[in-house]
């Protein structure tokens, strides 16, 4: 499937300065006291969409940082506006601005220009820029950073281990020398501005949080168990730092999918520039090790055209649904988990996916082991092994991860007391095309045939387009409003 071009609109602030000008911010930006740490600096940044600007001589002056193929990234100024005619009737007449770049002296170039489209793309350069640029009078160091060796385990420059991915240690220098060479901005900088942090029409549950490396490392490594061949997804990829250290410390491939194009953009920035560090052990250490492929794409869920993008070869689903928080700007946890649970349900058997809270409710039915239980309990027992694996479509464990404080950067728990755990859902084999599952209601006709009953079905999702989520038994009755009904009868004997 063809990729979506990025588009960078949303990074307008709605509430705020809407009527501010790039050359403002630019302003304020260079105004600021040089006591102000990068993260106030950058948490006070007003972001606008260039391309919508109606008077578009006004991006003269605005500084550009262009990417133009691995370790090779060039800042420039905008010189020039101007208009050119196309002969496709479609497109006609196109603003284009002219570029004209440095040398790393801050020296403009004469002869080193070129004519880039007024567009989503000429957004993401400028705020490649402004997103990474710190002045040199608030940074916290001016010396020039320097990229570790990537040797192997023992220490030494073996060729035939150094194949071996990035330790998770190794994995936070080369982030720490990403931020620090482009220009000082750090991962806690980038989220706490007002790009990444507020939303307009969010939620007021609604927050941005980001699992910690320590936390996410235990999930790939333990309850994953990923291999270089596997693929994992993330749902709500956030900027991309837990697809970025899958790909970067396991070898496997990565995709994410992200519902506000900020954040997505953001994740495609630190993505090239992470690329460039690697680059530079390749070449310069003879790194064998190629990261595995990482993909992002902004988009819903819900839409059935990621379909392909998000199921080709997946082995592994990430879902941080912890405490509903990270449900996306619609501020609708249980319609997303839905969705979520669905997409589980067509996955290829043998998938595993962790998420943070359960899912349960979700999902349509009870655990393997659970539903046979309450089968024979209900006098609705199955005979053979075939018939068993068709109770319920999945399995489910749960871990503890740790507190709140030690896996989120959010999380402000000095005392420890709130515990975060991570659920395990695996798909079982049932040996048919789709997933089903057995209803447990003793007076359903299907229930006591053990007919199955298709665990997707097909749903107009809230903005008018169809998404697949977990299909019902006809007589409506779930194992949760049976559960319901049993504790107000045990209630109404005592």
């Amino acid at each position: 499937m063809k990729e979506r071009k990025v588009s960078l609109s949303q990074f307008l602030l709605e509430e705020e300065g809407a009527n501010s000008t790039h050359n403002e911010c630019q302003r304020q930006l260079q105004l600021q006291p040089h006591s102000l740490s990068s993260s106030s600096v950058l948490s006070n940044l007003l972001w606008m969409p260039i391309h919508q600007l109606q008077d578009k001589r006004g991006l003269v002056g605005v500084p550009i940082r262009k990417h133009f193929s691995p370790g090779i990234w060039c800042n420039g100024v905008i010189i020039n506006v101007k208009a050119k005619s196309k002969k496709s009737k479609k497109r006609g007449i196109l603003k284009y601005c002219t570029i004209r770049y440095y040398h790393n002296n801050n020296l403009l170039v004469e002869k080193e220009q070129e004519d880039l489209r007024i567009d989503e793309t000429l957004d993401l350069w400028i705020i490649a820029y402004e997103m990474f640029h710190i002045p040199p009078a608030i940074r916290t160091t001016l010396s020039t950073p320097t990229l570790f060796q990537h040797y192997n385990h023992h220490h030494t420059n073996d060729p035939k281990t150094s194949a071996a991915p990035y330790t998770l240690n190794q994995f936070l220098q080369l982030l720490a020398y990403t931020e620090q060479v482009h220009g000082g901005a750090t991962m806690e900088d980038m989220e706490s501005s007002r790009l990444i942090q507020i939303k307009p029409h969010s939620t007021a549950t609604e927050v941005y949080g980001r699992m910690l490396p320590h936390a996410m490392d235990k999930i790939l490594r333990h309850y994953f168990c990923l291999k270089p061949t596997d693929s994992v997804v993330d749902i709500g990829h956030g900027i991309g730092n837990s697809c970025l250290q899958a790909a970067y410390t396991i070898g496997c491939k990565a995709r994410g999918i992200e519902c506000d194009k900020a954040r997505n953009a953001v994740a495609q920035i630190l993505a090239r520039r992470l690329q460039d560090a690697v680059h530079t052990h390749q070449t310069r250490d003879g790194m064998t090790f190629t990261p595995g492929s990482v993909l992002f794409r902004h988009g819903n869920l819900q839409d059935l055209e990621h379909q392909e993008f998000l199921s080709t070869d997946l082995t592994h689903i990430f879902f941080d649904n912890w405490n509903g928080v990270f449900s996306g700007e619609r501020g609708n946890a249980k319609n997303l988990e839905r969705y979520v649970a669905a997409w589980f349900a067509a996955a290829p058997e043998g998938t595993v996916m962790c998420t943070v809270s359960p899912l349960r409710a979700a999902l349509g039915c009870l655990p393997l082991a659970e539903a046979l239980k309450i089968r024979q309990q209900r006098n609705l027992a199955l005979t053979t092994h075939e018939e068993m694996n068709l109770a319920s479509y999945y399995t489910v464990a749960d871990f503890e991860l740790g507190t709140l404080a030690s896996v989120y950067n959010f999380g402000g728990d000095e005392k420890g007391k709130t515990q975060v755990r991570c659920y395990r859902y695996v798909r079982t084999r049932q040996n048919r095309s789709m997933a089903v599952f057995l209803c447990n209601n003793p007076l359903c006709d299907k229930a006591k045939r053990g007919i199955p009953i298709e665990a997707i079905q097909l749903e107009e999702s809230p903005d008018g387009k169809q998404g697949a989520v977990i299909g019902a038994c006809e007589c409506r009755v779930s194992d949760r409003v049976l559960r319901r009904k049993r504790k107000r009868k045990e209630k109404f004997e005592l």
